[in-house]
């Protein structure tokens, strides 16, 4: 069971982390239409992308904020105030 205190170190790593990680113009585009709830056909139609390259940039951001889902995703960009 995590408690507050495993969150708040989890937050406090990454927080670390931000500062080092750096999310190019696409990337940040993606991941503020990810947290408003399109999906990866709607994000690519919008940003003029095949669905192929979204994965690509989901990959990439899923690596930089160390989650495997968007729903992790979305809250730790979130919780680092990357959105």
């Amino acid at each position: 069971m995590l408690g507050k205190g495993m969150i708040a170190a989890d937050i406090n790593r990454y927080a670390a982390h931000r500062k080092r990680a750096t999310y190019n113009p696409r990337e940040q585009d993606i991941l503020r239409s990810v947290s408003v709830g399109l999906s990866n056909q709607e994000i690519a139609a919008q940003c003029s992308i095949s669905i192929s390259t979204v994965k690509t940039h989901l990959e990439n951001i899923y690596r930089k904020l160390g989650v495997g889902n968007r729903t992790q995703a979305i809250a730790r960009a979130r919780a680092l105030e990357l959105i």
